[in-house]
């Protein structure tokens, strides 16, 4: 019983230590590859950079990450054709299509922000469901996010402008499924649990 009793505070733990490792991966290991020019003794010169997502979240406008930003605001970065199969650059109504940074931060900043609130739920209160919702949703928003995000994903194409790594993207996706998988197991565990449970201690008391 003592599994049954203790699932949520457990998975709570575990769902935390999941999403801190994802807020340590982003911020600290690099994740793009990139051409970026410097000056080097008055000349201009190409150098390779790298930068973290965290990096270039929390500090776009350093000169360590200008490089980058710019490659992704340059109007093919992200093919000739939009999604309503026009010329790259223009929709529908008319106006430009344009780079927005916040297609890269949003994720990154939502895992934090939840990662926290679960933190504080969680010291506060072992066995509430709310470490576990949040803990799902920042799950979901990250997985979809190395799923889905062009910025994130970027197409092989854009190699000879920005390369993503595509290992880091797979332990994100990996890791947020875990989370998820934590996290729902916390909330609905018991009902799987709850009945293996009951029927130890019926054949316990049989035997005994």
């Amino acid at each position: 019983m003592s599994l049954v009793k203790n699932r949520m505070p457990i998975c709570n733990f575990v769902c935390i230590i999941l999403l801190v490792a994802i807020i340590c991966i982003q911020m600290i290991v690099p994740y793009y590859t990139y051409t970026d020019t410097v000056k080097i003794d008055g000349k201009k010169t190409d150098v390779i950079s790298q930068s973290s997502i965290g990096g270039v979240t929390w500090f776009p406008r350093e000169d360590a990450y200008e490089g980058l930003v710019d490659h992704f605001k340059s109007n093919d970065m992200f093919g000739k054709i939009n999604k309503y199969g026009e010329p790259y650059g223009k929709t529908q109504s008319g106006a430009k299509e344009k780079f927005n940074l916040s297609e890269l931060t949003y994720p990154h900043l939502y895992t934090l922000i939840l990662t926290g609130f679960s933190l504080v739920f969680f010291l506060m209160k072992r066995k509430s469901f709310v470490p576990a919702v949040l803990s799902v949703a920042a799950g979901i928003i990250t997985a979809n996010a190395f799923l889905t995000n062009r910025i994130l994903v970027l197409d092989p194409a854009f190699a000879n402008r920005v390369v993503h790594n595509p290992t880091v993207a797979t332990i994100n996706v990996v890791l947020g499924i875990l989370v998820v998988f934590f996290g729902l197991f916390s909330l609905f565990g018991g009902f799987i649990l709850n009945p293996i449970a009951k029927k130890k201690a019926a054949k316990a008391e049989v035997q005994a």
